[in-house]
């Protein structure tokens, strides 16, 4: 197999998943059953770095993830819980600041962990 044809089976996945995270059901809740949480005493848009990766790959923008004074704010009733921004986060800062809890946590917990 050519790198050109791995590569692009790659980016077939990941476009893949990214349409399959966003589908939901005929239930009430949807496909819905985590929720994006953002550490932030951690994050580094909320500890006056610049990063707001989670909020630009995010596929609701500007819908599930805001910009708030500058900060990546979850919009809990919105996010389906797909984990993209927890890939990213984690892949630019080697850790997640961002994660996807099981809903009922995240409302147990609010909007922040």
């Amino acid at each position: 197999m050519k790198r050109r044809e791995f590569l692009n089976i790659g980016v077939q996945h990941i476009n893949f998943s990214q349409q399959e995270s966003l589908k939901t059901t005929d239930s009430e809740e949807g496909a819905k059953s985590g929720i994006a949480m953002i550490d932030t005493g951690s994050c580094s848009a909320w500890t006056g770095g610049d990063c707001r990766m989670c909020y630009i790959k995010c596929p609701l923008l500007d819908k599930a993830i805001v910009i708030e004074d500058f900060k990546p704010v979850v919009i809990g009733e919105n996010c389906n819980g797909c984990g993209i921004c927890e890939n990213i986060c984690s892949m630019i800062n080697g850790k997640a600041f961002i994660k996807v809890f099981l809903k009922d946590l995240w409302e147990s917990q609010g909007e922040d962990f």
